[in-house]
């Protein structure tokens, strides 16, 4: 049986363990939401907007949203079985952050309703562009503490050796 050692030497059981499968889940989930606030944002400079668009890039949103949450959520549930004090505090306020930004979008969906839209594009565009900027300062936190943790803690099977350079 092959043995887990990280580069500096050491064994790594405490480290998460996290399936190559949702790490990839993962990016794409990212690269999508990404993809749909870009979306919205082209949108956005249209003075007049095309409803259909907006319907279509909204719902866009809200999917790549949930598929996020979904993966982010497996992801938080591995990192909080395997994280010491000040990693599970970071994820914790992650965690938080998923918590207000989902709340808070609730509220702009339920605000911001196909008629609404279409009567105050403007008003609109500055409530969407702050929640945009919510979101992407929430990724970036995300990307800041995820990205290097799942880079570190891909493992393809209980058998296998894995070396992660540092």
């Amino acid at each position: 049986m092959a043995t887990n050692v990280a580069c500096t030497g050491f064994l790594d059981a405490d480290r998460p363990r996290v399936n190559p499968g949702l790490v990839t889940e993962y990016k794409r989930s990212y690269q999508q939401m990404f993809a749909a606030l870009a979306a919205l944002d082209e949108l956005a400079l249209d003075p007049t907007p095309d409803q259909l668009r907006v319907t279509h890039t909204r719902l866009r949103i809200t999917r790549a949203s949930h598929e996020s949450r979904l993966v982010f959520q497996k992801i938080m549930s591995i990192l909080s079985e395997s994280s010491g004090s000040t990693l599970a505090r970071k994820v914790e306020l992650l965690v938080q952050m998923h918590v207000e930004l989902r709340e808070a979008s609730r509220r702009h969906v339920s605000t911001w309703t196909r008629a609404q839209t279409k009567a105050d594009w403007a008003g609109y565009c500055r409530s969407s562009a702050e929640l945009r900027r919510r979101w992407r300062q929430m990724m970036d936190r995300e990307r800041q503490l995820l990205h290097p943790l799942l880079a570190n803690s891909v493992h393809a099977g209980p058998h296998e050796t894995h070396y992660t350079p540092r």
